[in-house]
Parts: structure tokens; C-alpha cells; sequence
């Protein structure tokens, strides 16, 4: 399986390139990404959605909204899927969260 993120969508698609799952922001666009095969991270102003991506779906494992409007997000690629880096707007910070461990 594959997947697609666009500016206002993830989609998991089928070897043949048909959507499977889908998940739709709730309004506006997302504004940064950051994926790995397994896993993917999307914000839209302050909120961040955390996702898991496998043979079980596309499945949304956690939101939430931070103080500042999200910048960017990174993967550490050393530790890919286990540590995410978030950096802010306003406040020139950068947060770091343990990611969610795959199930599979």
C-alpha cells in the first residue's frame, strides 16, 4: 500500500492506485508534513494530527493543539518514527515529542 498526503487530505491508495482510506483536515489546508513509511504527522495553525499507516488502514492515533501556530515538523532520521521535532511561529521554540509506537 501507498499513501498521499496533499494540502487537504492523507490517503492510503491501493497497489492500483485506488483510494482505500481517507482522511480529510477538518477546515483549511495543511500547512506542514512530516511522514515515514509507517507513520505521519500533519498540522494546520496550532494543531498537530498524528497518524499510523499500515495493513489495518490509516489510523488517526492522536491531535493536539499547541500554543503557536506550527512551522515545521521533522522526524529524527536517526530514530525515524520515534522522535518528532515541532517547531513553532511565534514563539521560536522547538518541541519534542516521542512519537507512538507502530503496532506491527
Amino acid at each position: 500500500m501507498e499513501y498521499q498526503l496533499i494540502a487537504v487530505q492523507i490517503a492510503l491508495l491501493s497497489s492500483e492506485l485506488t483510494v482505500i482510506n481517507e482522511w480529510k483536515i477538518p477546515s483549511g489546508t495543511i500547512t506542514t508534513a512530516a511522514a515515514t513509511p509507517t507513520q505521519a504527522a500533519v498540522a494546520q495553525g496550532k494543531n498537530i494530527y498524528f497518524f499510523e499507516i499500515g495493513n489495518s488502514g490509516l489510523n488517526m492515533r492522536a491531535n493536539t493543539m499547541l500554543s503557536d501556530d506550527v512551522a515545521d515538523i521533522i522526524y529524527d532520521n536517526n530514530n525515524v518514527g520515534k522522535i518528532l521535532f515541532v517547531a513553532l511561529w511565534r514563539s521560536n521554540s522547538v518541541h519534542v515529542s516521542e512519537c507512538f509506537q507502530t503496532s506491527y
